[in-house]
């Protein structure tokens, strides 16, 4: 994603929050696709350049251990409207998608035991929460 977020003037950054290596069972390449098919959605997102962090940390909640990713853009954000709509198939805002990434993330992510959450303001940016089971 480097070439595409340099193209895009656009830099993400990498912070890791956990003190030890953790193992949680997944489908590393199913994971992987869900990333590139988030990031990839904010790097458009952002116009004349911009930031995307992705955080990873060890959660707990109520004794229900997980480890969340979180994908932070300061794009364009999204409408209350959009963001009802997101996850629906075949719904897209972008001009030429397809809108069937999210939805499928979403799927990935919830056979994996896990949710995803998304939160978005207007002109400040989208955050995307995945938190998958430990």
């Amino acid at each position: 994603m480097n070439n595409q977020a340099t193209q895009h003037n656009v830099t993400v950054d990498f912070q890791t929050g956990l003190k030890e290596n953790l193992h949680i069972l997944i489908d590393e390449s199913q994971i992987k696709q869900v990333l590139i098919n988030i990031i990839k959605n904010a790097i458009e997102a952002i116009d004349n350049g911009g930031n995307i962090n992705v955080s990873l940390a060890q959660v707990s909640h109520l004794n229900d251990p997980y480890i969340e990713i979180e994908v932070k853009d300061d794009g364009n954000g999204l409408t209350e409207e959009q963001l009802k709509k997101l996850f629906t198939p075949f719904y897209s805002s972008k001009e030429k998608g397809l809108g069937l990434g999210l939805s499928i993330c979403k799927q990935i992510i919830e056979s994996h035991r896990g949710k995803m959450e998304v939160s978005s303001l207007i002109n400040e940016g989208t955050t995307f929460k995945i938190k998958l089971p430990r």
